[in-house]
């Protein structure tokens, strides 16, 4: 068992009190739910890359957020909740531009200044079938998003 032994300003420890009475838990409860929270909501992209799902936000090796556009987050979000699947375009569009009618040129630049701010493997595609996040395909291959 881990012992942790915390100094607060006074006020930050009111607050923290105060969450505690108002959630009903213990000290070690609270910090043991923020732990397992942090940990939980990191997604490994490789190359020392990752995602955190609680805050939403991309890092780099050096822990440094990665800046990316609305709808370059709405692409690597997407292809986050499909990991391990091929994700056609027209899906991908659909969620990040909330439009059909999105050019492929415009989709395939948006995936390069991905794989520029991150590394180009990050993001795999499969001519004519769609992308995938960093997902190293078994012996059965990758499965493919259908449309809904």
């Amino acid at each position: 068992m881990l012992t942790i032994q915390l100094k607060l300003s006074e006020q930050i420890e009111d607050k923290f009190t105060s969450k505690l009475k108002k959630e009903d838990l213990t000290d070690s409860e609270y910090i043991s739910r923020l732990i397992e929270n942090d940990l939980d909501s990191r997604i490994d992209l490789g190359e020392g890359f990752y995602y955190n799902k609680y805050l939403d936000r991309l890092y780099n090796q050096e822990n440094k957020v990665i800046v990316l556009t609305k709808i370059e987050r709405e692409i690597v979000i997407t292809l986050i909740e499909y990991r391990g699947e091929l994700v056609p375009v027209d899906i991908i569009t659909k969620r990040s531009w909330k439009k059909d009618d999105v050019s492929i040129y415009t989709f395939r630049n948006l995936i390069k200044k991905i794989r520029d701010k991150t590394y180009f493997k990050l993001i795999k595609s499969r001519s004519n079938l769609g992308y995938s996040i960093n997902f190293e395909p078994n012996e059965k291959g990758l499965n493919q998003v259908k449309l809904k």
